[in-house]
């Protein structure tokens, strides 16, 4: 019926997130769990869409075999399966953001900004982009040229906030 479902630790196989995904057509879909939900993302190039259960999902190991496409716990081998290729697979250790999901469909990927200190100074660390700093949250942010990560500042104003621009 070409409904977008997931199945989270032998769970929700029978969940109706009312996404359908068109035939013939190119798709990203997400699936990012948490603790008491879970929301599938879907784009199809005319826009996300989502769907979230609201239900408790608890934490899984990875260390046995993971189905990407198919159900295995179906007894009709043409029920709960995907007919299509699926290509690009990615597991992250954390649930991202819807921003940070559409980063994914665009390409780019997600940067976290950590922020640590050290005798006094502020240490920030990000695994790809160009750090950027304000004196105002809303900008105008600037870029740091020099910054390198892990990057060490000697905090000299009453507050700085910084970002990550990743292109």
């Amino acid at each position: 019926s070409n409904l977008l479902m997931y199945t989270w630790a032998g769970n929700y196989w029978q969940y109706d997130s009312g996404l359908l995904i068109p035939m013939s057509t190119w798709t990203f879909v997400a699936l990012v769990v948490e603790p008491n939900q879970a929301t599938l993302y879907m784009q199809d190039g005319t826009g996300m869409v989502s769907a979230t259960n609201i239900a408790n999902h608890p934490l899984v190991t990875f260390g046995g075999s993971t189905y990407v496409g198919w159900d295995p716990n179906s007894s009709v081998l043409t029920e709960r399966r995907l007919t299509g290729a699926v290509d690009e697979v990615m597991v992250f250790g954390r649930a991202l953001s819807p921003q940070e999901i559409n980063m994914v469909y665009l390409g780019l990927p997600p940067v976290k900004l950590s922020i640590g200190s050290a005798g006094g100074n502020v240490i920030l660390t990000w695994s790809s982009g160009m750090l950027q700093a304000a004196g105002d949250v809303a900008g105008p942010y600037t870029n740091v040229v020099s910054a390198i990560s892990p990057y060490t500042n000697a905090p000299n104003a009453l507050k700085e906030f910084f970002r990550v621009r990743v292109k």
